[in-house]
């Protein structure tokens, strides 16, 4: 059999088969059914690129009316999409692909696809959102048209996260460009807020590998992704403009940092007191970021400027 699950994981297909193997040994199955699950099936790891906003609550009326039934499952997806499975060539005929026009590929290794996408998709994502959010906008639409935060995003890529990536640079330029332009698109409105889930999280697996890269090659940290792990330590207070909005994480981490912004709404502790502590988590960061020259004293400076001049005012320069 070829199986190709499709959980959002890296490596899917090698964890799906650590799993299966794993279970069969657990529940004693007999040991020529357990090779034949080794040999003689290929197990293949899946990527896929699509940006799905989820229900359409705001159009669900005239859709179900268009439709003439109810459906609880309808959602909302961009026109475009890609799904990569490393596997053998073969895999194009067995699933027929040769027949009908779709945007599938068969790779022997889906490694550059994720590195492009995690490093700009989706850190442009994590960058962006408590950036955007706390500038007053909703949406990834409303933030590409606003000129100053579009050009703070922009510059985030092409300027910080593409050169420290090791692929071909017309590649990811190519693709950084589709990328925005998929952002723009009109009749998606991806709330920010939605993006925002298990932030910190997506910031160490998404931004921090580029903002480390960039500080080893340069000497410097990259400005605008450092000014982002600011703006979201910065969203984790919660409130907007006197209003409060639900920020979405592990429950033991909103504790912390909610106890945190206590501390500091007390005069318990400073902005770089804050920051230290928050960067030298070793349980989240899988390391000691307090030990990055720089790093706590630039977030530390950024954060200043976004609780004193406000979002707008702090992000400027950096546009």
């Amino acid at each position: 059999m070829i199986i190709i699950p499709c959980e959002l994981i890296d490596y899917n297909g090698d964890a799906l088969r650590e799993l299966v193997l794993r279970y069969a040994q657990e529940w004693a199955l007999p040991e020529e059914f357990i090779q034949w699950l080794d040999q003689a099936n290929s197990f293949c790891s899946t990527l896929v690129d699509r940006i799905v906003t989820g229900y359409p609550r705001d159009e669900v009326a005239k859709l179900e009316e268009e439709l003439g039934y109810h459906d609880g499952f309808l959602d909302t997806a961009e026109h475009f999409y890609l799904f990569v499975i490393q596997g053998p060539k073969s895999l194009a005929t067995e699933l027929r692909l040769d027949k009908y026009p779709l945007n599938v590929l068969i790779v022997d290794d889906i490694k550059p696809y994720k590195e492009r996408k995690v490093a700009i998709l989706n850190a442009a994502h994590t960058a962006l959102v408590p950036v955007a959010f706390q500038a007053g906008l909703d949406t990834v639409g409303e933030a590409m048209n606003d000129a100053e935060i579009c050009a703070f995003v922009e510059k985030a890529i092409y300027e910080e996260i593409i050169p420290v990536l090791d692929l071909p640079r017309d590649e990811l330029e190519s693709f950084a460009s589709a990328v925005t332009g998929r952002f723009r698109n009109p009749y998606i409105k991806h709330q920010l807020l939605s993006i925002a889930l298990n932030g910190m999280t997506k910031f160490r697996t998404r931004i921090l590998p580029q903002l480390l890269a960039g500080q080893k090659a340069n000497g410097t940290l990259p400005a605008r992704l450092t000014f982002a792990l600011a703006a979201l330590i910065a969203f984790y207070r919660g409130e907007r403009n006197g209003e409060t909005y639900p920020v979405q994480d592990d429950a033991h981490w909103l504790e912390r940092y909610q106890q945190l912004w206590s501390q500091y709404r007390d005069r318990v502790i400073g902005t770089q007191e804050l920051v230290a502590i928050v960067l030298a988590e070793k349980d989240h960061w899988e390391q000691d970021l307090t030990q990055v020259p720089g790093l706590v004293e630039q977030v530390a400076n950024d954060l200043d400027s976004i609780l004193e001049k406000g979002m707008r005012e702090a992000v400027r320069p950096l546009c």
